[in-house]
């Protein structure tokens, strides 16, 4: 670090981190990092930022949960 304290680079790492649904119901809608922003009355995933249209119904284009069985990804 510089010694006035700025920041002079980053290193990035990830995350893998299990995300369960209840039932098998693989929609936004039980996903803990989606987000509903009362304002603007929309959900948006805390992920991506991608503003979810149909979070009840349907995964966002841009997810990044996988599953083991890609036939269960959208429910």
């Amino acid at each position: 670090m510089a010694k006035d304290g700025s920041v002079t680079f980053y290193k990035s790492g990830k995350a893998l981190i299990d995300v369960h649904f209840p039932n098998g119901m693989t929609v936004c809608r039980w996903c803990p990092f989606v987000r509903y922003n009362e304002g603007l009355r929309r959900s948006f995933c805390s992920l991506t930022t991608e503003i979810l249209p149909f979070p009840d119904s349907s995964m966002g284009n841009l997810c990044p949960v996988t599953f083991d069985d890609e036939e269960t990804r959208h429910g």
